[in-house]
């Protein structure tokens, strides 16, 4: 019996570490695979975090301009604001603003007076006929212009402009859109003329201009507008212009002036001028150009 019970505990023994390890095989292998996967997911999120950490510290670094650009106030803005400030006729460059367009509206009136003057005496039946032999640019029945201005401070302009008449009378509009890229800002500008037309000597012409101005920002400003464009013209391709505006908008002055050169062949043309629209202190100007259709 003794000797049966020695036999039986070395096999007793031998099975249970038998089962015990053959338990632990299993458990090894889950935990195995488990620490697999979680090396495999840290290298795929850590694989990603320096590109994570880059956008975090790049978006850190926009963040105070992006402050800056919202609070800070655009072009458009300022020149809206201006037409909304009370009239002050002590400021100097107000002052000096209106000296100077004052006086060129002076000098082109006398020239349109001049015109005028002298439009008794032409016969005009004969003189669309000569016009028309000449393919002169003087007087034309449609003109049709798109141009685009670029405004110093990152404004871009884009405008067209229509004019339609026969001989003396005629009627001409336009429709001016700013873009501020800095402050994704617009402001719309729109004008319409009765116009009056006068030519002598068959070199220069002379327009009065009566209409109004509407200006539509925030809000929208419109008023009255007198203008004095003068053309002069050089043989049949060349046109010097010179176009003096003035609006009264809620009591303040603003003033638009520009000045080209253009050349045209047959019906059509090219223009190159520079121009600056003005209220106070305030104004939106840089070069400009565009083609037209003249018939």
């Amino acid at each position: 019996m003794k000797s049966s019970a020695c036999h039986s505990e070395p096999f007793d023994f031998t099975q249970g570490k038998l089962r015990e390890e053959s338990q632990l095989f299993p458990c090894f292998l889950g935990i195995l695979r488990l620490r697999l996967r979680m090396t495999h997911l840290g290298s795929v999120v850590f694989r990603g975090a320096p590109v994570k950490i880059f956008l975090i510290l790049f978006c850190i670094f926009l963040f105070p301009f992006c402050i800056h650009a919202a609070e800070k106030k655009g072009k458009l803005d300022k020149f809206e604001e201006e037409i909304e400030q009370p009239n002050d006729n002590s400021r100097e460059s107000s002052t000096s603003e209106s000296a100077v367009a004052g006086g060129v509206i002076d000098l082109f009136s006398s020239f349109f007076l001049i015109g005028l003057s002298q439009g008794g005496t032409i016969n005009y039946a004969e003189l669309r006929q000569e016009l028309k032999v000449n393919e002169s640019p003087a007087l034309p029945t449609i003109r049709v212009e798109p141009s685009y201005q670029y405004v110093f401070d990152g404004v871009h302009g884009f405008a067209g402009n229509l004019e339609a008449g026969y001989l003396m009378f005629a009627a001409d509009g336009e429709f001016l859109y700013y873009w501020e890229t800095a402050n994704n800002d617009n402001m719309q500008i729109g004008s319409g003329h009765l116009l009056l037309r006068t030519l002598f000597v068959h070199a220069l012409q002379a327009n009065l201009a009566l209409g109004v101005k509407t200006i539509h920002g925030n809000t929208s400003h419109t008023g009255f507008e007198i203008g004095f464009p003068l053309y002069i013209f050089f043989g049949k391709h060349f046109i010097w212009d010179v176009k003096p505006y003035i609006a009264f908008i809620k009591g303040r002055d603003i003033y638009d002036l520009s000045s080209g050169l253009s050349f045209k062949y047959k019906m059509f043309g090219i223009r190159a001028a520079y121009r600056g629209i003005s209220v106070s202190g305030e104004t939106l100007h840089g070069p400009q150009v565009g083609a037209f259709f003249q018939w």
